[in-house]
């Protein structure tokens, strides 16, 4: 069976109207609350919530998270229920109707967004199609199918350019790009996602979208530097207050910033570490 109709009931919550739960999806969530409790991997009675908003991220009691899924949905992409214990058997035989074509999806513009995420997995299609679950770990499969799963969904339902993934990438490269502050970037995307079909799947601010892109292994490390460029805070520096060379405090005076009890520093380097992005390059089928 296709992954694409094996679990369609969660994408299939209310009847048309949107006054009332289809019958498929109630029985559906019972077979998953079901499933869930039965884990023997429980924490304090608590599972993971697979809804919209907690995304897997938060424990809550059984009660709780199906008073969540009825009213927000399921995270878009959760076909296999990885965080609550199912094991990956499924995905050999469905990673053809996973992976689609340029003539399914669209644009040549979504798959290179699927092929970074092949990149940043050390993967190629090919592998896929004859990876086994021992060569890939659980939870490195889980990422790696979670990263894939917003690489193809699509950004509201019908929408044949743009997924979830590329969205998050080119905002945060319009950010960077124009200078826009966070506060900017959040308004831009609660009006995105205000004016949007209603099922859409648009971060809601920064923070998340920060949180889509993660996966692709391109992190960077901030470190505190000298106004004057002369040395880093960095290991057995980091505890310093003032420039060892120059002198210059590292830290704002109180009355030179609002933030009155919170250290403001004057400057701050953002490192990108190479390794990682070596790691890609050397990774990705493509490069030369």
């Amino acid at each position: 069976m296709e992954m694409s109709t094996h679990r369609e009931w969660m994408y299939n919550r209310l009847l048309p109207g949107r006054e009332a739960y289809t019958n498929e999806f109630l029985s559906g969530l019972e077979e998953f609350m079901a499933f869930a409790c039965r884990q023997p991997n429980l924490s304090e009675g608590k599972i993971r919530c697979p809804c919209k908003e907690c995304k897997n991220e938060r424990f809550l009691i059984p009660d709780e998270v199906n008073v969540h899924i009825l009213r927000k949905g399921f995270i878009p992409g959760y076909w296999c229920w990885t965080c609550h214990g199912e094991r990956i058997q499924h995905t050999n035989v469905d990673m053809h109707s996973m992976l689609g074509s340029s003539q399914q999806w669209g644009p040549q513009d979504v798959n290179r967004h699927q092929d970074m995420v092949f990149d940043a997995a050390g993967l190629n299609r090919e592998q896929c199609f004859i990876q086994n679950e021992e060569e890939l770990p659980n939870m490195e499969a889980a990422k790696f199918y979670e990263m894939l799963n917003s690489a193809q969904q699509p950004l509201w339902p019908g929408c044949k350019n743009t997924s979830e993934l590329s969205a998050a990438i080119t905002m945060l490269n319009i950010k960077s790009k124009h200078n826009m502050s966070q506060a900017c970037f959040n308004d831009v995307m609660k009006f995105m996602k205000e004016s949007n079909h209603p099922d859409n799947v648009v971060p809601y601010n920064f923070r998340e979208t920060k949180k889509i892109v993660a996966g692709l292994g391109l992190s960077r490390i901030k470190i505190d530097c000298c106004m004057n460029g002369c040395m880093l805070y960095y290991k057995e520096d980091n505890t310093l207050k003032e420039c060892k060379f120059c002198r210059k405090p590292r830290y704002k005076a109180h009355n030179e910033c609002k933030k009155k009890y919170k250290d403001v520093l004057y400057k701050r380097l953002h490192y990108l570490p190479l390794i990682r992005r070596l790691q890609r390059l050397y990774a990705s089928t493509t490069s030369t």
